[in-house]
């Protein structure tokens, strides 16, 4: 192999007798001539259960139409006829789980972990219904103001003794 040599691949043995032969000797003539005629084998593609293959074609178009329009509904009207949502308060001394029990209520509708509680927090706890969990500090104006606002209020008690 040196310089400009190019290697020789070997070919398929090309059919010199036979019918396939005949027939690719016709073909190649016709092809040459410009007389040559497509044929299309009607029975290639055809189906065994006509029936099955229409229901699949309708299946098929019934779900690609379906992805094509979803309704979607105004979520704005919903909310401006919704009644606001009830605000529970949680109160009571320092180290009794005030923190803990809205970290858990909050768990148990969301499956969501929170670090730190700030500020009020609402949770979706139905289709229609919404609830504002405040977390009120150890201090006696703060518990008043707490519960004139609040629907519900509970009052967590240390119960070590």
């Amino acid at each position: 192999m040196e310089g400009d040599a190019q290697i020789q691949h070997h070919q398929h043995k090309t059919r010199k007798a036979g019918r396939g032969a005949k027939e690719k000797k016709k073909d190649k003539r016709a092809k040459e001539q410009g007389t040559r005629v497509e044929r299309h084998n009607v029975r290639a593609f055809g189906v065994s259960n006509v029936g099955r293959t229409k229901r699949n074609i309708q299946r098929n178009l019934d779900r690609s139409q379906k992805k094509e329009y979803v309704p979607l509904s105004d979520r704005r009207t919903t909310v401006a006829h919704e009644v606001p949502p009830s605000t529970v308060v949680v109160m009571g001394p320092s180290g009794v789980g005030k923190s803990t029990l809205i970290r858990s209520l909050v768990k148990s509708y969301t499956n969501h972990n929170l670090t730190t509680i700030t500020g009020p927090i609402t949770v979706v706890t139905g289709k229609n219904k919404r609830i504002t969990l405040f977390e009120c500090p150890n201090d006696t104006t703060a518990m008043l103001d707490c519960a004139k606002v609040a629907d519900l209020v509970l009052l967590v008690v240390d119960a070590k003794f």
